[in-house]
């Protein structure tokens, strides 16, 4: 591949600031009054920003390398992202100059600021789709068509980064399985690699890397930047000393100030002059860091009181040295080298490498790769829409072509409407989950957003089609519609409109939102206004003047009307049978006032005028209508889509809690400063000389360990296409109190697994083995005492880090200890760990634009969890050290070897040790492709494994190597010594020269004698105690008595204490989730004045009550929108637990379930108040108290009123729970409950009469939640209330002429012609005098609203019946919840881990 891009850097005079100017609080409900504050204090005083980096100067020519480098905090970040123009949260003083030279101007043509990648340090990906797809689509987008003409280079690319066998494996992500983190890693480095970007900034790009793949990653991109000379910076932690070499150019930063730039030999040299001595097996990387660190670096003799130490003080001397003097030289050469430059400044467009339409494509072919990987939601959907056509076709099954139908016809061309706009509601919840990658690509110049939203729209349309074919078909031909070819044809047309409508509406909607929950409040006020104005809730006539407009920008409502003159329009139907005398039913449905016994049929036309205000010339300009509301919505999306990105990254920026703000005041003034200040230049923590080190004696002063051992461990996924895959195989070792044992290897080799299976956790495939430990731990707290710091860092975001650690120790310390003891504990750890200048901060979410802690801080979280829950047995941590800087992985293993002198026994996986790190280590075992390389003895200086290794003909270790990092290399590429073996490769692989060493004889000769040691001191403890032996099921010594420990709880704390603590904790996360409580609170004002203003003071006539009736029913649509709400927030706590906090016995699964109930309790209660508020009093029901025959009725039915409101808020949290604890994404539930809740709505009573349900479908009615929260709101809110027609509502009769020869011809009154039908009724008769010979009888069909109620079977005297099996669903909700979560979560976890336990027994 040519070089095509040409690009230099330079950098003068850079100050860069803050975005704010104090430490900023998290966005908590509360906190909105004090944000007002403060917005108007900063009119009144001007905002002091911090400075993060002060007076940065330099040059990179192209095909250079810059290795960057600093303690986290110093800058680093914030300098890569300045470079490649994330300016995001920051600021550039007007002075600074940051100049993009190129040396021809084509270049600077070509946009600089789509030259300049950002990798952060966090991997976003697709998870369903593979390896190979995954980088074949940034190949393809990020370079030019001319260079596409092979896929050489991608083959090159993955062998050079030892992907290859992974390429058909799909990427995975934190909650899908898929490859492995290090694997992951490489796939985000690949997909820079792919591009032709001219400068690349990468942020920690091998966290999570061993030391092999590290060094093959940088020198992949050594050779791609000779090749294509490409400038790359790079920000490394505890980069080896073959990394550092690979660079140009090293530049250290302290506290935001440089203090070197130059090569990494001058650099040495240079801080040599300064009076600083380099350790001998010190990498250079840790070295130059270290000299940040008043207490770690080393002075050389008689220096030792001459040598800097603050950052001012380092500032200061390379200003005046002579390799500044070398910087600026360079900056002037490179200005005259390439004169041609832009400034930052100008960098306002994005370049794309290849064509728009080519773009379109691209993620075209991607999405439906994802489709096929990730097909379960759809079918999902598909099979729920059908069984749900199906039943809708048995509710109105065979309608007949009478006016019995017309009612029917309407109600179900009503709800399919709604039914077939509201299909594509999930899609504003999945575009959330894609956002983030979508952003990636727009910062690397892949594709558009736009494109993307395109191409989704696209592999989206056949499962439009076929849901639109699945719904509709079956219960259009169930019901008997209207059955000629182009009234179906013209259904399914607009049927299939109305869907692709509603899914453009949810686009947009959720693409002008910043975040998914502040879309739902809006979202769902704008839907009900679209339900309320479709012209069948509320007729047209009946519409308020305010509002009313709606109707004219309302799609649903054109399809609604398109859809009921294409069923009634040209149609005559035949009445029903006379109900009055005199007068039939089209009377009544017709709304004629005057007597229709001479006609026997209906006509459409007339009926939709009369009753509906429908024209049926309106059906195709309808249409026309609708799809330019489309296109308006789908123009909105596309444009939200590419200008309306996700919320902004502000750097990782600290956010602390208010309060806490005052005790800021006493620490160094740069830790006052704002929260970017906070995280990019926290100040070090004093070394406290005058404490004692007591971390061991706070954290086991009595505790006692045991050994453990395991033997034949093996762990084999079985796949009948590809075949069987080891993960391990036969795996033998053991770990002793007192000592710290790593395991190491190259990605992939089978560490986590073996730390899960040691762990109890579940793992992935078939697992055989031995484990045993001292029996006094071999029972159902096992897992409780084994402290286990996994390789993710998972936490609950809104806590702060001192509240974690509290949280933690409160429920996972031994009940022996007390509070005060715990709490001491925890003030340790978090001195112990440097934690103390942000113990108040905010956690925040990884990888997530916005506040929180950065990934050096968040690993320091995980450990000390699990150091504050004072583990009694083992210690196990995954990657500790990963992604941190060279200080911070020497004080945690530091903390780790004081843990093991007091007894604690450590195993944890490293994949980058140090020499310093490695001689910490009591033993080491290196595994390769899952299988033993090595099991033994560190040794002083590393020189027993040394020796090992080199017997096997490994080349001599050179005096200034790592000794992990020439193991890794030896391991990884089967190298012998080239002397000893011609061509360097070994005849043997490693794990067989290890299976015939005397290393591997002795350790199993000892694992022998340790099993046997423990087997004969296998006392199980039981529950009873002072058990004879000979009766128990062990065959020891019948005769002797022996005293067995009590079986221990559990968990550590009681289940009231539990309950307690995490019901607390679940609702100081929602109230400090902002978004989540106050979208509630909106939703339910919004939706509820909505509604009682629309049916503002209804009136008392036939269609006043009916419009209080369908407005009691709107008020149930608010479930659906808090499913949407509820349910992410529910499966984000359900993730913490089941991945963390399940597994190391924190709570039970109960407490879990019951407090997520019990913590909803208080906003569901502030929810039912504003809409009983809201809505009660604006649509005019205390009228209808006041009219109750007992005044003394009004408040007993207003407190129900609020009752029953309350019932229904407690019912979608539970449901949305117990929904929850069996769903696998929030997509799937929603999708899931929408289909449920729609069947809900249609059997409840009040769209399909309970009488006119077929018989089979009566069980439905009965156990609906709905039918008795409808049926209690509609009798307290309606009944006892006096009718009053009005004139199109009453029915004019006239009477048959009288017989023949009767006297005057005078017929009877019409009280007397009606008194056995208003007997029988209760209609009112409106002129019951009037002469049936010479008037007409006028009739009003209901005297009062119980009459009208008693056809929906709604009692006045059922009311607290009703409301106590309305009460009774939530509790159901519960204890589905507990029956579903045990059914789908408990038992899939106790079947993982079931061989353990039969090992031990």
């Amino acid at each position: 591949m040519e070089p095509v891009n040409r690009m230099s850097l330079v950098w003068h005079n850079l100050d860069v600031y803050g975005s704010t100017s104090e430490p900023e609080s998290p966005t908590w409900t509360g906190s909105t009054g004090q944000r007002l504050a403060r917005i108007f204090r900063k009119r009144q005083t001007p905002s002091r920003p911090t400075k993060i980096l002060d007076g940065l100067e330099g040059s990179l020519n192209s095909g250079e390398m810059l290795l960057v480098l600093g303690k986290p905090g110093s800058g680093c970040t914030t300098f890569l992202r300045t470079l490649a123009g994330h300016h995001d949260g920051l600021r550039l003083s007007n002075d600074a100059v940051l100049e993009y030279r190129a040396c021809s101007e084509p270049v600077l043509e070509t946009r600089v600021k789509g030259k300049c990648i950002y990798m952060a340090e966090s991997d976003a990906h697709f998870p369903y789709l593979t390896v190979a797809q995954t980088l074949d689509f940034a190949r393809k987008a990020g370079s030019p068509r001319s260079n596409q003409d092979t896929a050489r280079p991608l083959i090159d690319l993955t062998d050079s980064l030892r992907l290859s066998q992974a390429l058909d494996v799909n990427v995975g992500s934190d909650l899908v399985p898929g490859c492995s983190g290090g694997e992951r890693k490489r796939v985000s480095i690949a997909e820079v690699l792919l591009t032709d970007s001219t400068i690349q900034c990468w942020d920690s790009p091998t966290r999570g890397l061993d030391s092999e793949n590290a060094a093959i990653f940088v020198k992949t991109l050594r050779e791609q930047c000779a090749q294509l000379e490409i400038s790359a910076v790079v920000t490394l932690f505890q980069a080896s000393e073959e990394i550092v070499r690979a660079f140009d150019k090293v530049m250290l930063l302290y506290e935001g100030r440089q203090i070197f730039l130059g090569t990494s030999a001058s650099a040495i040299e240079y801080f040599h002059d300064l009076g600083f001595q380099r350790v001998p097996r010190v990498s250079t990387s840790d070295f130059m860091t270290a000299l940040t660190n008043p207490h770690q670096h080393t002075p050389r003799p008689g220096y030792k009181h001459m040598v800097p130490s603050t950052s001012q003080q380092f500032a200061d001397r390379w200003h005046s040295s002579a390799e500044r003097g070398k910087v600026l030289s360079a900056i002037r050469a490179s200005a005259k080298a390439c004169p041609a430059s832009t400034s930052w400044r100008s960098q306002t467009k994005k370049c794309y490498r290849i064509g728009y339409h080519e773009q379109v494509a691209l993620c075209i072919d991607r999405g439906f790769q994802r489709l096929r990987k990730n097909w379960v939601p759809v079918v999902s959907a598909l099979i729920g829409n059908l069984v749900l056509s199906v039943i809708l076709g048995s509710m109105f099954y065979n309608m007949p072509e009478d006016t019995n139908s017309f009612y029917g016809r309407a109600i179900l061309i009503f709800f399919i409407t709604l039914t077939n706009t509201f299909l594509g509601a999930f899609e504003g919840v999945q575009l959330w989950e894609h956002r983030p990658i979508i952003e990636k690509h727009r910062t690397y110049g892949l594709c558009r957003p736009s494109a993307e939203a395109i191409a989704s729209m696209m592999v989206d349309l056949p499962n439009k089609i076929s849901l639109t074919t699945l719904f509709n078909i079956p219960f259009y031909f169930l019901a008997n519609m209207r059955r000629t070819p182009g009234a179906f044809l013209t259904f399914y047309l607009f049927s299939f409109v109305s869907l692709l409508t509603g899914s453009m509406l949810f686009r947009a909607i959720g693409g002008v939102s910043r975040r998914v929950a502040s879309s739902i409040a809006p979202g769902a006020t704008f839907i009900l206004l679209l339900v309320i104005y479709t012209g069948f809730v509320l007729p047209i006539p009946e519409m308020l003047s305010w509002l009313g407009w709606f109707r004219f920008v309302n799609p649903i409502g054109y399809a609604f009307e398109s859809l009921m003159i294409n069923e009634f329009a040209g149609r005559r139907f035949t009445c029903s049978a006379q109900i009055v005398p005199g007068a039939t039913e089209c009377a009544v449905v017709s709304g004629s006032t005057e007597s229709t016994t001479q006609s026997a049929t209906v006509d459409g036309s007339s009926y939709l005028l009369r009753t509906y205000q429908y024209n049926a010339g309106h059906m195709w300009p309808n249409l026309g209508w609708i799809v330019i509301i489309m296109f308006v919505l789908c123009t909105s999306y596309l444009l939200s889509s590419e200008f309306f990105p996700v919320q902004r990254s502000t750097g990782e920026v600290l956010k602390f809690r208010v309060k806490k703000r005052r005790q800021m005041a006493g620490l160094p003034e740069v830790e006052a400063q704002s929260g970017v200040a906070m995280s990019e230049k926290t100040a070090p923590v004093p070394v406290r000389n005058d404490v004692p080190d007591t971390t061991s004696a706070v954290l086991h002063p009595h505790s006692h360990h045991g050994a453990f051992l395991w033997r034949h461990l093996r762990c084999e996924i079985r796949d009948s296409k590809k075949g069987n895959k080891e993960i391990l195989n036969d795996i033998d070792g053991w770990i002793l109190p007192g000592t710290m044992t790593a395991v190491m290897g190259a990605s992939g080799a089978g560490k986590t697994t073996l730390l899960n299976i040691l762990a109890e956790r579940p793992s992935v495939g078939v697992i055989s083995g031995l484990k045993m430990i001292d029996s006094v731990y071999q029972d159902q707290s096992f897992a409780r005492k084994v402290g286990y710091a996994e390789q993710q860092d998972v936490h609950l975001s809104t806590m702060t880090v001192r509240e974690a650690f509290v949280f933690s120790a409160l429920l996972r310390q031994p009940p022996k200890y007390s509070r005060q003891e715990k709490l001491q504990l925890v003030d340790s750890v978090i001195a112990d760990l440097d934690m103390v200048p942000f113990q108040h901060a905010a956690i925040g979410l990884p990888g997530v634009p916005g506040p929180g802690l950065n990934a050096g801080q968040r690993k320091r979280l995980t450990i000390g969890l699990e150091l504050v829950a004072r583990p009694e047995l083992l210690l196990f941590l995954d990657e500790p050290t990963s992604g941190l800087d060279s200080n911070t992985a020497w004080s945690i293993c530091k903390l780790l070897r004081k843990l093991c002198q007091d007894g604690q026994t450590v195993l944890c996986t490293i994949h980058q040790p140090s020499a310093s790190l490695l001689q910490m280590f009591d033993k080491l075992l290196l595994l390769d492709r899952g299988k033993t390389v090595y099991f033994g003895d560190v040794g002083q200086d590393s020189g027993t494994v040394i020796s090992y290794f080199q017997k096997r003909h490994v080349r001599p270790i050179e005096a200034d190597e790592n000794p992990a990092e020439w193991i890794l290399h030896a391991i990884i590429n089967n190298d012998g010594n080239d002397n000893d073996r011609g061509r360097g490769r070994l005849q043997k692989s490693w794990n067989e020269y290890w299976l015939e060493s005397d290393e591997f004889k002795t350790s199993q000769t000892y694992l022998d004698q340790l099993q046997a040691q423990l087997a004969a001191a296998d006392l199980r403890p039981l529950v009873t105690v002072n058990y004879r032996l000979g009766n128990s099921n062990f065959s020891l010594n019948p005769d002797r008595w022996r005293t067995v420990p009590r079986r221990e709880h559990e968990f550590a704390a009681s289940f009231w204490t539990q309950l307690q603590l995490v019901t607390a904790r679940n609702i100081q996360h929602d109230w400090r989730s902002a978004s989540y409580v106050s979208s509630k609170f909106l939703l339910t004002a919004g939706s509820g004045f909505l509604n009682g203003l629309s049916f503002l003071n209804s009136s008392y006539t036939l269609q006043g009550v009916q419009n209080q009736l369908f407005s009691i029913f709107l008020v149930f649509l608010l479930h659906s929108n808090m499913i949407q709400i509820i349910l992410p927030q529910f499966l984000d706590r359900r993730a913490l637990f089941d991945g963390r906090e399940r597994l190391s016995k924190t709570y039970s699964w109960r407490v879990f379930i019951l407090s997520n109930f019990l913590s909803e309790i208080p906003w569901q209660t502030v929810v039912a108040a504003i809409q009983f508020v809201t809505w009660y009093f604006p649509v005019g029901m205390y009228h209808n108290v006041g009219q109750a025959q007992a005044t003394a009725q009004r408040n007993e039915r207003a407190g129900l009123m609020f009752l029953i409101i309350y019932s229904f808020t407690l019912f979608s949290s539970t449901f949305s729970h117990m929904l929850g604890t069996c769903v696998i994404d929030a997509a799937t539930g929603i999708n899931i409950s929408a289909s449920m809740w729609s069947l809900c709505l249609m059997f409840c009573g009040v769209l399909v009469r309970p009488s006119a349900l077929p018989r089979f479908w009566t069980f439905m009615y009965r156990a609906n939640p709905i039918t008795y929260m409808v049926s209690t709101m509609a009798s307290v809110g309606l009944t006892g209330t006096i009718i009053t027609c009005s004139d199109k509502e009453i029915i004019t009769i006239r009477a048959p002429p009288p017989p023949l020869g009767t006297l005057g011809g005078n017929g009877p009154t019409c009280g007397d012609y009606l008194a056995s039908y208003i007997n029988t009724t209760g209609a009112m008769l409106l002129n019951p005098l009037a002469n049936t010979s010479t008037d007409e009888c006028k009739l009003c069909p209901f005297r009062t609203t119980d009459q009208l109620l008693a056809m929906f079977d709604i009692f006045y005297t059922e009311r607290w019946r009703n409301f106590a099996i309305s009460c009774a669903f939530p509790i159901v909700n519960v204890i589905g919840a507990m029956f579903f979560y045990r059914a789908f979560r408990v038992r899939r976890l106790a079947t993982a881990i079931e061989w353990q336990h039969k090992q031990a027994l």
